[in-house]
């Protein structure tokens, strides 16, 4: 607990309680801040005292809360509210109004998680909560393609739909000329490269699809060339 070569200490203490002693430890509770010294002799010889400052904070103990984890679109903001203490810090501070403040507004462009740390006079309790940027999307964002190029070079390969897999419960089905299925999957995750449903490449050609987003929205429908 003291040492002799060491000057001065300061130790944060919150609501100890109890006190005894063993040996060359003693376990203190004061009710206000205290300094407490250290005197050793060795061999008859006093070595030099030792001063330790315990700070007591006598408010109650600080319990952090965040609040609840929160779902927000992409662009929209929302008021955080942290409480359980006299002071507080968030962080990161990442697209906070002001990290210092118990309810900052906060405009993530991305999902992340916000720490909280509550604070007494020198008692402290830490918090978080999560932020989820959702897109909010109801539609796809960007053009479906009009041909691919299956030939293995890296480009162009797929039949790549902007944003399906923020779909969750989409679906893709694709037909020949004839009107027969030749591809579904559901969902579909931008995998079909021109392959039938017994695993074949299908022959350069036109073909028709139907996408359908699964959120009461109208398919989508168009044709896709497939031209190796």
């Amino acid at each position: 607990f003291f040492h002799t070569d060491v000057v001065i200490k300061t130790v944060y203490v919150c609501k100890i309680i109890g006190t005894s002693s063993t040996n060359s430890s003693i376990i203190v509770s004061p009710l206000v801040t205290t300094n407490y010294i250290l005197y050793s002799t060795l061999n008859g010889c006093s070595g030099k005292p030792d001063t330790l400052s315990i700070l007591v904070d006598n408010n109650p103990l600080p319990i952090a809360n965040a609040g609840a984890d929160l779902t927000i679109c992409k662009g929209d903001q929302v008021n955080l509210n942290g409480t359980g203490g006299f002071s507080f810090v968030w962080f990161p501070s990442y697209g906070l109004s002001d990290s210092t403040l118990p309810n900052p507004v906060a405009s993530p462009d991305s999902t992340i998680v916000y720490n909280l740390q509550a604070k007494n006079v020198y008692c402290m309790d830490t918090a978080s909560i999560k932020i989820t940027v959702d897109l909010c999307l109801t539609d796809i964002t960007g053009v479906i393609p009009t041909c691919i190029t299956p030939n293995g070079d890296g480009a162009n390969d797929f039949f790549i739909i902007p944003d399906a897999d923020y779909f969750e419960k989409n679906s893709l089905v694709i037909y020949n000329r004839w009107g027969n299925i030749i591809y579904k999957n559901a969902p579909y995750h931008n995998d079909w490269g021109g392959i039938s449903l017994n695993g074949s490449e299908l022959p350069d050609a036109m073909y028709y699809y139907i996408f359908d987003l699964g959120n009461g929205n109208v398919p989508h429908k168009g044709y896709i060339l497939i031209q190796r």
